[in-house]
């Protein structure tokens, strides 16, 4: 404090910021955009692995779906097939984009009596558009497994 004269007093300021400057609310704004920017991305590479994930599921799920209506029609009397379209109505396949199912149906090698099934389901990926697929692989026999 500095005397003015009979009891007045004048308050010096002795700190040299009184407020935010300039600088100190563009670095604020800097950071907040680039905090924005990361969550963003890392929001997007959720949804797309959540959606690649969902469509594996379905696929999977149409898959079983097929072998279920073929242990019904019994496959062991089919004659063998390559790339056939499924026999049953698999609803699933619509759910995933240009979602396509085919059958392979052949004898087993060294046992008689035994087929193979190889049910692959494949889709376009959203949004790369890229092929995806996920193939099944199960045996049949006539009288069971293990028989």
């Amino acid at each position: 404090m500095c005397a003015l004269g009979r009891g007045f007093y004048v308050r010096r300021n002795t700190s040299r910021r009184g407020g935010y400057a300039l600088l100190d609310a563009m670095m604020a704004v800097l950071i907040t955009s680039i905090v924005g920017t990361v969550a963003c991305g890392l929001l997007l590479a959720t949804s797309l692995s959540n959606n690649l994930a969902s469509d594996y599921s379905t696929a999977l799920s149409a898959a079983r779906e097929e072998v279920e209506i073929l242990r019904t029609r019994r496959p062991f009397l089919m004659s063998n097939c390559t790339g056939a379209p499924f026999v049953g109505s698999v609803p699933q396949l619509n759910d995933l984009p240009s979602g396509a199912g085919t059958l392979s149906i052949a004898d087993y090698p060294g046992v008689s009596g035994l087929k193979q099934i190889t049910i692959t389901v494949s889709w376009r990926a959203r949004p790369s558009n890229s092929a995806r697929s996920v193939v099944l692989t199960t045996l049949c026999a006539a009288e069971g497994l293990g028989k």
